[in-house]
């Protein structure tokens, strides 16, 4: 076992052991979560901070992830990514990757930009094809060759009909005016300063896309693309002597490389937005060929993302007043003879303060300004009569056996909140358990009487 990597935590969910390691001498991080099952799942995880619209993060992510590159989404922040894969310093050569993944019995490999974090993933067939491939995936990751011909290929060129192009470029331009990206930039905007990462267009806004230089992405790369700002998260059974053998050589030739500059933690380090004084509210139009309908979007900032229990307690909220047609929020507004909207959905955010926001969507034009006051008026009756307890205590039930079911055929229901941790916990790593044990606030919200939902539905 490598010398330089310490245990700094273990907890155990349910069974499912999390070991977490760092190293004394570069800062790396290592969570192995202890999965059953033949499939070795890595997370490859930074913490990415934009204080601009340039979309850095998401170019870089196309630099990352040319050639053969399974594209991949988030709920938060859909967008394809592709550019850190068109060789690496010691693999100065594409597709290298998607070659070595095939021999691992991978389905290539995976990628994701979302506001706070960007992440690359692969899924192979045993742990020895992981083992082989994980160096060489890291040294892409660290140690990109970005040309100018893949800047001009994959983020903003002028083609020969004299149009804007390039694979970003072409991608934001389809998605950029969408209701959907207009009101969540329009949301980030109100609810954010400037001063926060949280206000900006991760992806690029085309204004900002044609004035990028490829020497800002080199720079991005060089701020956060180090490796005491990335942390490898494994799901799947892994051998820990032969996991920290495979990352010797990575760390001889991270250290060969020299001292880095100290940096800042992103968004934990970062001045933090304040909560907004007053309620706003404003119009955005959007380019649609129906003038019939609109969506509204109500939004708020929740808890703070180390407060647990209210988290899970707003959860199990959402869940009662939206979850099916005896829901609340769904029989008032939608199962009617005349709708308010076809459908309602809660959504939730885990930022340094949780984002909560309800969509309503497909609402008639002459309805978008009932949506408000008919939500509230319901929600005040809920708290001045009282929660249908045996509801509540169904629902609770229901959202428990969903989470043990997923913790025995889902990585990701113990890797994402690893991930979380590593972008808002505690630096001691002592708060790991609290980040991931779901089922211990599921047994304490379970036992909260009338009063207590009332005071959280209130807050």
């Amino acid at each position: 076992m490598s010398s330089n990597f310490k245990i700094v935590q273990e907890v155990v969910v349910n069974e499912h052991k999390i070991t977490k390691f760092r190293s004394d001498h570069t800062g790396l991080s290592v969570v192995h979560v202890d999965n059953e099952g033949p499939i070795v799942n890595g997370y490859f995880t930074l913490a990415t901070e934009s204080f601009d619209d340039d979309g850095c993060p998401h170019t870089l992510e196309q630099y990352e992830n040319q050639f053969g590159i399974i594209a991949c989404t988030t709920e938060a922040n859909p967008r394809p990514t592709i550019f850190v894969f068109l060789g690496s310093e010691l693999y100065p050569y594409k597709g290298v990757l998607d070659g070595l993944a095939n021999r691992a019995l991978a389905n290539g490999t995976n990628a994701w930009t979302d506001v706070d974090h960007t992440a690359y993933t692969i899924a192979t067939a045993g742990s020895e094809g992981f083992l082989n491939i994980m160096p060489i995936y890291i040294d892409h990751i660290l140690y990109p060759t970005m040309t100018e011909a893949a800047y001009y290929t994959e983020v903003h060129n002028i083609n020969g009909d004299g149009e804007d192009a390039g694979v970003v470029y072409s991608e934001m331009q389809g998605r950029e005016n969408t209701a959907s990206s207009i009101t969540d930039l329009c949301r980030q905007r109100i609810m954010y300063p400037e001063s926060s990462g949280y206000r900006y267009e991760t992806g690029g806004l085309m204004s900002c896309l044609r004035s990028l230089k490829a020497e800002k992405i080199r720079q991005y790369h060089r701020d956060y693309y180090r490796p005491d700002n990335l942390c490898l998260i494994i799901s799947g059974r892994v051998d820990h002597h032969k996991l920290l053998e495979a990352l010797g050589p990575v760390e001889e030739r991270i250290i060969s490389k020299g001292p880095l500059p100290p940096m800042k933690r992103p968004w934990v380090d970062s001045p933090q937005a304040p909560l907004m004084s007053e309620t706003t509210n404003t119009t955005v139009t959007f380019p649609s060929e129906d003038e019939d309908m609109g969506e509204v979007s109500i939004n708020w900032f929740g808890p703070p993302i180390i407060d647990f229990l209210t988290f899970q307690a707003l959860d199990i909220l959402e869940t009662y007043l939206t979850d099916s047609a005896v829901a609340v929020l769904k029989k008032e507004m939608v199962e009617i003879e005349d709708p308010y909207c076809t459908s309602v959905d809660f959504y939730s955010s885990q930022r340094i303060r949780v984002e909560i926001r309800l969509a309503f969507d497909s609402v008639p034009t002459e309805k978008l300004e009932e949506i408000e006051p008919k939500l509230f008026s319901i929600l005040e009756k809920i708290a001045k009569d009282g929660f249908d307890m045996d509801r509540i205590a169904a629902v609770i039930k229901r959202e428990k056996l969903k989470l043990l079911d997923r913790l025995e055929t889902d990585h990701m229901t113990l890797a994402w909140p690893c991930l979380v941790h590593f972008l808002y916990g505690k630096e001691d790593d002592s708060d790991l358990e609290d980040f991931t044990n779901d089922l211990k606030n599921l047994d304490m919200v379970a036992t909260f009487d009338n009063a207590t939902w009332v005071k959280y539905l209130r807050e």
